[in-house]
């Protein structure tokens, strides 16, 4: 009995387990937390950082390009055939005569110090320039996940916010058509009065289904930043509200001199201004510093302990001038300066569109804050108006016309007042994006 006890309570475990592995993940998470969590586990970001390292390698590299090279290096050559030397008849050997052995056998080191190459300094600091570039990618991509993340988050608060009032909005319609029904009953409401709460109530349903529609793909694009299963559930902690630092804190001008892609531009022209240093080095000399340490032997057996091993060493100076590589160098330095025109053009384009996009965004604030304070104002009045057709209704002073057109009035009210608040906040993003703010 106890083993039969036993078996059962760990199938139940197993069984429990097993049920916790399968069932979908839950998350609840603030604004915040999802930004996090989409830095953590993007890809864009995570290919963006091994980049960095790469280019801070790529320094390393580029910095050892000053450094002595030593190389150590063994040979071993049979020889079929043996190599001759031709000496004239005066020496009385006259003809070709057989030099060396059948085994061959050398080692040597070989030292190679660069006392000068112009290429080398300006590949360091091409090499140095870049790795900053990165980083600058890095921050641009870190920020633009951040105003995407936030900007979805915000998407998913308003169909959200929309379910809720149309669920409210169905509700007081489900509640008119059940005191239009008494009324009909005694007398009070007319067949036609029954009959268009009834369609009211249907269009509200229509309306509710449509919001929650809009639901589910919203959540999935914010999913799709977040790095997360599709199969998650994800339930958002914060409500679509204004924060004082959003109404309050609007960037300046003169801080679009941190915008990443202008960052980047400026890079960009100091890149191609050394990659066109690089090109043009070619057309320099090239000094460098060698020595050679070797051993060497030579016989016809195998007998190495009866081998004579010979040392020599040598040290000089290697200088290499270039004088014609069929017009190659000339082409490059043509491509480099180039690029260098491109670069700059590009960097002036990216000037004037922050510019004209900082201005646009800053009047859109302008007036989507203005809309706001329009629309509270109207869910005030709406809902007034509400109360006022209501109460003439109950006393037969007002049509259910009137009625009806009051509460889509408010149902209007509060859903532009929320669509309102979302786009100032996603506009906000926008200008935070642009200025190369990463947090507020």
């Amino acid at each position: 009995m106890q083993q039969f006890v036993f078996l059962l309570a760990a199938f139940c475990l197993m069984a429990s387990g097993l049920q916790a592995q399968t069932s979908p993940l839950a998350l609840s998470l603030s604004e915040n937390d999802a930004v996090v969590l989409a830095l953590r586990n993007n890809a864009d970001i995570s290919v963006a950082s091994d980049q960095v390292r790469r280019a801070d390698l790529q320094v390393r590299e580029a910095k050892g390009n000053f450094m002595p090279r030593l190389t150590l290096t063994g040979n071993y050559t049979r020889n079929i055939d043996r190599p001759v030397i031709f000496f004239p008849e005066s020496f009385g050997l006259g003809g070709a005569t057989k030099i060396g052995a059948d085994n061959n056998f050398n080692a040597y080191l070989d030292l190679t110090v660069p006392l000068y190459s112009r290429y080398n300094i300006f590949a360091r600091s091409y090499a140095q320039q870049n790795f900053p570039w990165q980083r600058e990618q890095l921050r641009q991509i870190r920020q633009t996940v951040t105003a995407d993340v936030k900007k979805a988050y915000y998407v998913c608060l308003l169909a959200t916010e929309t379910v809720r009032v149309r669920e409210k909005a169905l509700h007081h319609a489900e509640n008119n058509h059940l005191l239009i029904v008494e009324k009909t009953a005694r007398g009070v409401a007319t067949e036609f009065d029954e009959t268009s709460a009834r369609v009211r109530v249907a269009v509200f349903r229509n309306d509710l289904l449509d919001a929650r529609d809009h639901v589910v793909p919203a959540q999935n694009a914010l999913k799709l930043l977040l790095g997360v299963p599709p199969e998650t559930t994800i339930s958002l902690i914060d409500s679509l509200y204004l924060q004082d630092y959003e109404l309050m804190l609007i960037p300046d001008a003169s801080e679009l001199t941190n915008n990443s892609v202008l960052r980047q531009r400026e890079q960009q022209v100091l890149l191609a201004q050394w990659q066109t240093g690089m090109a043009r080095a070619a057309y320099y000399p090239v000094l460098s510093g060698t020595g050679t340490y070797q051993y060497q032997s030579q016989q016809n057996d195998f007998r190495f302990s009866q081998y004579q091993w010979v040392l020599t060493s040598a040290v000089g100076l290697r200088l290499q001038v270039p004088l014609f590589n069929g017009m190659i160098t000339r082409s490059r330095v043509q491509q480099s300066l180039l690029a260098e025109g491109i670069a700059r053009i590009e960097l002036n384009h990216a000037c004037g569109y922050n510019e004209a996009r900082f201005a646009e965004l800053v009047s859109r604030l302008n007036y989507s804050k203005e809309r706001i304070a329009v629309q509270r104002d109207n869910i005030q009045l709406a809902e007034k108006a509400v109360k006022l057709v209501k109460e003439r209704y109950h006393y037969g002073r007002a049509s259910l016309l009137e009625v009806n057109s009051a509460e889509l009035d408010y149902v209007s009210a509060r859903l532009s007042y929320f669509q309102s608040i979302a786009d100032y906040k996603s506009k906000y993003c926008d200008i935070q994006l642009l200025v190369g703010h990463e947090n507020p």
